[in-house]
């Protein structure tokens, strides 16, 4: 079960990416940047979410 955000904007610096409606993040553990032409894992990271007070 995936979600593609779209293409990888730059290989440097902060990016944002914009979560389509309906796509609950908590139903998702991790997030990867994976290069789908050449089928190369770039980047894995867990996912946290921290309580707001």
């Amino acid at each position: 079960m995936f979600v593609d955000l779209g293409r990888l904007r730059a290989f440097k610096g902060s990016q944002n990416y914009a979560i389509p409606d309906g796509v609950d993040l908590k139903d998702f553990p991790s997030v990867v940047i994976l290069c789908q032409q050449f089928g190369v894992l770039i980047s894995p990271a867990e996912l946290n979410f921290e309580q707001t007070s």
